[in-house]
């Protein structure tokens, strides 16, 4: 005879948080949750390489990674260990459209008009 024990079902569930974008900024902050967590971002453009790039830190200010470059199509910060900071995800700047390829260096401008900024995680639910 089978057991009696009930058997519950788990799913994986991609979740998507989209950060906002500046364009008429070449440097802001704001706070944003992401995992349930108020996290601070700054984002600024780097003029010499033509490229912007984030720094993500604790909502108290403390640094968790600092410039962070903004890549294209890239799954970014799969390479660092955000666990310890209830992290377990990574960012993904992707084109919007008809993004024209010469982008995303040609002007600061440029990444907040052509592109979208999303964390993406995943996390268990009982169905």
């Amino acid at each position: 005879f089978p057991s009696h024990d009930i058997c519950r079902w788990r799913m994986i569930v991609t979740k998507i948080e989209n950060l906002r974008l500046y364009p008429d900024e070449y440097r802001y902050k704001y706070t944003i949750s992401l995992q349930g967590s108020n996290r601070e971002v700054l984002f600024y453009w780097n003029e010499r390489n033509k490229m912007w790039y984030m720094d993500l830190r604790e909502e108290d200010g403390t640094s968790i990674k600092p410039d962070i470059g903004l890549v294209p199509n890239y799954p970014i910060c799969t390479d660092y260990a955000f666990q310890k900071f209830g992290l377990t995800g990574y960012f993904l700047l992707v084109p919007l459209g008809d993004t024209p390829p010469e982008l995303p260096s040609t002007n600061y401008q440029s990444v907040p008009r052509y592109y979208t900024l999303s964390y993406v995680y995943t996390e268990e639910q009982d169905e």
